[in-house]
């Protein structure tokens, strides 16, 4: 079940469903990052991401179980006086320039998270699931300033697979690509990842971190003859 309603200031969205709850001790770390009671079939990174978006507005995202029908998740966030103007939506912290920027990432929550955030910057951002999707989208026209890319790709290909395509090809688009990455890693991937010389940005990461990075790549890529 949806609801949602106004309260004094704030809008109040539920969500409530019919199963078991959440098991005492677990409710406390449902939004803790990479917690996750799917085992591999989850990252325990999609609740945390939420959240921090969430928090991000000015609002506040909780869970609590109902007695006799399940859990309920709660999101508030701040209203708009319904008499106000509508203003036009301005980036958080412009950037220089808007960036057009390409995420790889193949868990979906966490994906439509990263463009989220990265619109909320300014940026126009496309996105892929995965190697060969990612592949697709960089023979379009236009390009990419910037590439988020998560190490973790899919059972055939990495994120070091689609580096190492972007160094074959010669058009230095290599420099463009950041790694995204929790911090539960391999040493195998740990040691890729330095011999990569590329910078990594660890999820789940706040908007400033993300800001700062991509305009680094950018600067970067001014500096650099192409």
């Amino acid at each position: 079940m949806i609801e949602a309603r106004c309260a004094d200031d704030r809008v109040v969205v539920m969500v409530e469903d019919t199963g078991p709850g959440v098991p005492p001790d677990i409710i406390d770390r449902v939004f803790e990052p990479f917690f996750t009671t799917k085992g591999e079939a989850g990252t325990g990174l999609g609740l945390a991401i939420s959240s921090g978006l969430v928090n991000a507005m000015g609002g506040r995202m909780y869970i609590h179980n109902v007695e006799g029908t399940g859990a309920r998740l709660v999101v508030e966030l701040p209203s708009a006086p319904a008499s106000a103007q509508p203003e036009v939506e301005r980036p958080a912290r412009a950037v220089e320039r808007p960036l057009s920027v390409l995420i790889v990432e193949d868990e979906d929550t966490v994906r439509r998270g990263m463009v989220r955030m990265a619109e909320r910057l300014g940026h126009r951002v496309a996105s892929a699931s995965g190697f060969d999707e990612a592949v697709a989208r960089l023979r379009e026209a236009g390009g990419f300033d910037a590439l988020l890319v998560d190490v973790h790709l899919d059972e055939a290909h990495s994120g070091f697979d689609l580096l190492e395509t972007l160094r074959v090809e010669g058009r230095g688009r290599g420099r463009r690509l950041i790694f995204t990455t929790g911090d539960s890693i391999s040493a195998r991937t740990r040691d890729q990842l330095q011999v990569s010389e590329r910078p990594v940005l660890k999820k789940p990461f706040r908007l400033e971190e993300l800001r700062q990075i991509l305009l680094r790549v950018a600067g970067e890529q001014t500096a650099t003859p192409q």
